[in-house]
């Protein structure tokens, strides 16, 4: 196997109180998210600022050591404020809300003021890397609506009418009941194309086709309708043509043959895109109050394409809570669950796409686990402790026990596992051996790789 040179960023959510400064921060970014810019170039960049002067001191140091520590810039979450961290301790903010491509880049709407005079100061989208704003677009016509998706290559957004809260969805519903939606493709290349579409029923962007029809312009956007609009209890897929605006259905991702019109029952968890091959998994689960159990990997083809994945019962997916994490060259799907099951998928879609070897680790939890992988071992963290499993045999090689249940886990391409639970961050060596301890009072609950980009 290969072993991966690029650099590492990692996501940390911290529950903390946040200094009086950074209070305030957040509270512009209601009216002006990119409260802090550098004199004369709004457009340009979100100034640096030292992050001790943004948020408290405990969020500070706890950021400021593991970005030393993994040597490359991290996002930070304190409260309702996300700022980019980069190596030399200097923040820039972000803003709330921002949804993260493939490529790491962020991508985040606001109503524009409308101080053009024209009565309608439409949306304005901003790309963001490492702090910086690298693309903008106006398009006009679509306030209100939220960034959801974004291609594989980065460069388009498909905005929507932001979800309520699920405790506002009625009861037994998998999603919110509407019968119009609001659909929008805003692109940041050349004339900054955008367009917009009012849909009867009920639906969500999923995903924007890897195929065009005419230059930087996708041919569909992938949808997830929710039926009965009124109060849903199942899903399913369906395809917009960006030309004519009709809505059809996907077809078979293998055959490319057969069009498929099927209705799920289920409630997803998490999702991972293997962007190499264009394809998005989804990992759902049964919902609990249908009684049956049964849980499934949603595959969908960015070429126009559906596959469902099984799961076996012995997984215990269908009542417990699960993950699923790609191999850093996307070539295997691994998913795992609270007991310790692991299962390995191939993501070739002409001759993978089912679970193929497996590994029962014997333990047992009620938390959400966590997974990470490597090159050579995949890393399962469930309750407080670590499990390193050989890809090659499939076989546990070590395991590590630490204070408190771990929420989330990294494998940085340095060859070294940084994990992290309510009480702090633990990075471990070859073997599992605990190098460093960070004990943060203020608690970290999330831990991601950001892609590094292209």
């Amino acid at each position: 196997m290969t072993t991966t040179s690029a650099s590492l960023r990692v996501t940390i959510v911290a529950l903390s109180l946040i200094s009086a400064v950074a209070c305030q921060a957040a509270a512009e970014s209601e009216s002006a998210p990119l409260a802090r810019t550098t004199p004369g170039s709004a457009e340009a960049s979100i100034a640096s600022t030292p992050l001790a002067e943004t948020t408290s001191p405990v969020v500070a140091s706890t950021a400021a050591a593991l970005g030393r520590r993994l040597s490359g810039p991290i996002e930070v979450r304190a409260g309702n404020v996300r700022m980019e961290l980069a190596p030399d301790g200097r923040a820039g903010w972000t803003v709330p809300g921002a949804v993260r491509a493939a490529t790491g880049e962020l991508v985040t709407t606001t109503d524009d003021s409308g101080n053009d005079g024209d009565g309608d100061g439409g949306t304005v989208v901003r790309w963001l890397r490492d702090g910086e704003v690298t693309a903008v677009a106006r398009p006009k016509g679509l306030r209100g609506l939220a960034p959801v998706a974004v291609s594989a290559d980065g460069h388009t957004v498909a905005l929507a009418e932001p979800l309520p809260p699920a405790d506002s969805w009625a009861k037994g519903a998998i999603g919110p009941s509407r019968d119009r939606s609001v659909v929008a493709l805003v692109d940041r290349r050349g004339a900054k194309r955008a367009e917009r579409w009012e849909l009867d029923g009920n639906f969500h962007p999923e995903a924007i086709a890897s195929y065009i029809t005419s230059p930087n312009w996708p041919a569909a956007v992938f949808l997830i309708e929710f039926v009965p609009a009124s109060a849903p209890t199942h899903y399913r897929v369906r395809v917009l043509d960006t030309t004519t605006g009709e809505v059809g259905l996907p077809l078979n991702l293998r055959s490319k043959a057969e069009y498929v019109d099927e209705q799920m029952a289920g409630v997803s968890r998490n999702q991972v895109l293997a962007r190499q091959r264009g394809v998005l998994f989804t990992l759902y689960r049964s919902d609990p109050l249908e009684g049956a159990g049964y849980s499934f990997i949603h595959t969908l083809g960015l070429t126009n394409g559906v596959w469902c994945i099984d799961l076996p019962a012995e997984s215990g997916l269908a009542d417990q809570r699960g993950t699923i994490a790609l191999a850093p060259d996307e070539e295997f799907l691994y998913v795992a669950s609270a007991d310790g099951w692991i299962g390995e998928i191939s993501t070739d879609v002409a001759t993978g796409l089912k679970v193929g070897r497996t590994v029962s680790l014997g333990v047992s939890a009620t938390d959400q686990p966590a997974l990470a992988v490597s090159d050579e071992s995949l890393f399962l963290a469930v309750n407080d402790f670590v499990v390193e499993v050989d890809r090659a045999t499939m076989i546990e090689v070590g395991r590590a026990s630490v204070a408190g249940p771990l929420r989330a886990i990294v494998a940085a391409p340095n060859g070294r596992v940084v994990a992290a639970n309510p009480i702090g961050l633990y990075e471990f060596g070859p073997g599992l051996e605990l190098q460093a301890e960070l004990r943060s009072p203020a608690g970290v609950t999330e831990l991601h790789p950001v892609s590094p980009g292209s």
